[in-house]
């Protein structure tokens, strides 16, 4: 997961470092495992640094994973945390607040009328306003969260203390829950390009 996140975060890896890479998981696990780091490659979770990345991208350019930007304007990871009396969803991955439920956040602050929404590649699709959760009379507003492609345990907790703090009732369906092991091993067989 480690090698994930700063495939993701950093813009890919080094030549050398993924090339390394590759050489000590054939060495350690067998040549079984290069179907997983090919599959990992094709879904954009471990990736080599391109010719074209450049240090700009690292801080705002044209990247379409724009990690640093999305991370100061998410306040992903806090600077004040406090796990013993938790005020924020940070206390679940220690100090950490998964993107995931600062843009269920985000929807109930704003219905995603913020620009900085449009900084997280993909579709979004909006079938209530939060305008319209707040004006409900006599009950409580519920939200339904859907995870496609899965959503961890902790996830689902941020999303419960959430509930606490706002009063919204949240319904999660998902494809499946899932760990980091569970993650991984989803990737050894062939995948579809």
């Amino acid at each position: 997961m480690c090698i994930r996140d700063r495939s993701l975060t950093l813009g890919g890896l080094s030549k050398d470092k993924y090339n390394l890479l590759g050489k000590e998981v054939v060495a350690r696990f067998g040549s079984e495992e290069i179907m997983r780091l090919i599959n990992l490659n094709k879904a954009g979770l471990l990736k080599k640094k391109s010719q074209e990345f450049s240090f700009l991208n690292i801080f705002g350019g044209s990247s379409e994973w724009q990690w640093w930007k999305i991370k100061e304007k998410f306040n992903l990871i806090p600077v004040q945390a406090n796990i013993e009396t938790p005020k924020d969803i940070d206390y679940t991955y220690s100090n950490y607040a998964p993107l995931s439920i600062r843009l269920v956040q985000s929807f109930l602050e704003s219905s995603w009328a913020d620009p900085d929404i449009n900084l997280v590649p993909g579709e979004k699709l909006v079938l209530a306003s939060s305008e319209a959760l707040r004006r409900r009379a006599g009950g409580k507003s519920v939200v339904l969260v859907y995870f496609v492609g899965g959503v961890t345990y902790a996830e689902v907790s941020c999303l419960r203390f959430l509930s606490k703090q706002t009063g919204v009732e949240f319904i999660v369906a998902t494809t499946q829950f899932i760990n980091g092991n569970r993650m991984v091993d989803a990737f050894k067989d062939s995948i579809d390009s």
